[in-house]
């Protein structure tokens, strides 16, 4: 990673539901702006490829979702966050701009568009998803698990996150880590990998919980028809979290979409393939 690519300036937009962390990457008066919406707990890092090389021709703003903060907040709904970010465009005075979601992001991309589709000249997916992805909690029992966890967590918080720490600090933690965020460890360099466990350590279980019961309530289904912006879907086959299944349900229901499959791309195809998959975005974007 080189030293321009952390060069971001950190601000507190204030909004109806406390505030919302964003990170400025460039400040160019003239050039347009990308919306930049990660996954459920995935830093900046994640994406450096990309921002490094997009942001000499685009004001980048990366949102940080309430809880993933320096000084976290409590988490909030998904419709919550949409309305905040919207607030940003208003903040930074952005008339129109691009979006890109990785996993998580893209639903709130999805989101974003439909309440405001004039804002938004074109989104990037990258595996993407409009419906709930976790088939392993599908079924009611699972669901009601995860539930009982999430009550368990949020009575004992202090437990909760001292045993979501210690597994993080286990020396299985870099490969717990790698399986929750769905990296292809043979192609994802090990320095990325380290930096999101570092950063999933630094994470309230309860606020993992929170997030992953709100994608479990997740169905844009019948609403994508009505979108007409041009959108690039970016998928791996050997994603293990939102399969492929997923992004070829999101290239039929947009009607004016591009998917491109990365064979061996997994969760974290920008991590993967980086310049490919970042020539695939500028190209997009024009």
């Amino acid at each position: 990673m080189t030293d321009s690519a952390k060069s971001f300036k950190t601000h507190q937009v204030q909004t109806q539901f406390g505030y919302l962390e964003i990170l400025q990457f460039g400040n160019h008066k003239r050039k347009k702006s990308i919306i930049f919406l990660p996954g459920l707990s995935c830093p900046w890092n994640h994406y450096h490829h990309q921002i490094e090389h997009l942001k000499a021709n685009y004001n980048i703003y990366f949102v940080i979702y309430p809880g993933h903060e320096s000084l976290p907040q409590e988490p909030r709904s998904f419709d919550y966050i949409v309305n905040e970010v919207l607030e940003v465009l208003d903040f930074f005075k952005i008339k129109k701009s691009f979006i890109i979601g990785h996993s998580l992001g893209s639903p709130l991309a999805l989101m974003c568009a439909l309440k405001k589709p004039r804002q938004f000249e074109a989104l990037v997916h990258i595996n993407g998803f409009a419906k709930n992805p976790l088939t392993l909690f599908k079924s009611q029992f699972l669901e009601n698990r995860l539930t009982q966890i999430k009550n368990f967590a949020e009575e004992f918080p202090n437990i909760a996150n001292r045993i979501w720490n210690i597994g993080m600090d286990h020396s299985l933690g870099f490969k717990v880590a790698g399986w929750i965020g769905g990296f292809n460890l043979e192609l994802t360099e090990h320095k990325d990998i380290e930096i999101y466990a570092s950063f999933l350590k630094h994470q309230k279980a309860t606020d993992v919980l929170f997030y992953l019961k709100e994608i479990l309530k997740l169905n844009l289904v019948e609403q994508l028809t009505t979108l007409k912006q041009p959108q690039l879907i970016l998928a791996g086959s050997k994603d293990k979290i939102t399969p492929l299944k997923y992004q070829y349900e999101l290239h039929d229901l947009l009607l004016n979409s591009k998917l491109e499959i990365f064979p061996t791309g997994s969760h974290c195809t920008q991590l993967d393939h980086p310049q490919n998959v970042t020539m695939l975005v500028e190209g997009f974007l024009g």
